[in-house]
């Protein structure tokens, strides 16, 4: 895990800084320098852009945000997402979504694939002999709280119908029909991959 008091340390001694200089330009003790470095605190908030300054970085590179390596991680996250569809590991592509939404919790495309994973769970366990109904009703419970953030937040046309479309699917598979339509009458828009009337003839077929 990043720790921030290694990078003060390592932009303290560049700069040529004792502990007891930092802590003067910044009006702290050489002891709360000397935690921060050895990992025991960490710098208030309201020190952050003066060290920044200080150090002449930017507050990304000294909170550790390194944009190549923060794009690689996302691009390993994706690769490794796409190996589980050919073997069809649905606990394995869960769990990696879930890890990518907790490392980018801003990524509406990870929060997406985590859902869309959590409503294959439910779809292979509704269908199982074996079914144990509490997870089953928890992975419905989440996607379809993954979806609904995805379609009241995200500014991604194609991301939010593919939300919609998963909030369809997923009410469908647990019989509640009514909210389904409603989604594919008013929610889901009318330009998108499908139409609105080829869902809501996917559900009267349901009912047959």
């Amino acid at each position: 895990m990043y720790n921030i008091g290694q990078k003060i340390k390592e932009l303290r001694k560049r700069s040529d800084l004792t502990q007891e200089k930092l802590a003067d330009y910044l009006g702290v003790s050489y002891q709360a320098v000397s935690k921060w470095e050895t990992g025991i605190a960490c710098p208030d908030l309201s020190l952050i852009v003066p060290l920044a300054r200080l150090f002449g970085v930017t507050t990304d590179e000294l909170l550790g945000m390194n944009a190549n390596a923060e794009d690689e991680k996302r691009t390993e996250y994706q690769r490794a997402y796409d190996e589980t569809l050919p073997s069809g590991d649905l606990e394995k592509r869960y769990q990696i979504a879930r890890e990518a939404v907790i490392d980018f919790p801003d990524d509406f495309d990870f929060l997406l694939r985590w859902a869309e994973a959590e409503y294959a769970l439910a779809h292979r366990e509704g269908y199982s002999l074996n079914c144990s109904a509490e997870y089953f009703e928890e992975m419905i419970d989440n996607a379809m709280r993954h979806y609904e953030q995805i379609i009241d937040h995200c500014g991604n046309f194609a991301l939010r119908n593919r939300a919609i479309l998963g909030m369809f699917q997923t009410l469908k598979l647990c019989g509640r029909m009514i909210e389904a339509e409603w989604y594919a009458e008013v929610v889901y828009p009318e330009n998108g991959e499908m139409t609105r009337a080829e869902l809501l003839d996917i559900l009267s077929k349901e009912d047959e």
